[in-house]
């Protein structure tokens, strides 16, 4: 798995270096809606992103709650004298 700092770092660089291109072709072309367009765009990413993870979170956090009771109850069913076992 990719260590997340390096991805981090890596896409605060992609943000940075397009920031910058949006706003020198807004000076070139005298254009504010170039970089207010990319800032729009920007916006709307993080939006997407943060509404996707709070749909995750709704879908897979029940279903990792039942999974986590259902293995709980199961464990606990095949070995009754599990305490006796402990050093």
């Amino acid at each position: 798995m990719e260590n997340p700092k390096s991805v981090h770092r890596f896409l605060l660089v992609l943000v940075g270096v397009f920031t910058v291109v949006a706003l020198g072709l807004s000076i070139y072309f005298q254009e504010f809606y170039i970089f207010l367009g990319w800032l729009a765009v920007l916006g709307l990413s993080v939006f997407v992103c943060g509404v996707l993870a709070l749909f995750n979170v709704v879908i897979f956090a029940p279903i990792f709650w039942l999974v986590g009771n259902l293995s709980n109850r199961r464990a606990r069913r095949s070995n009754p004298n599990a305490q006796d076992h402990v050093a």
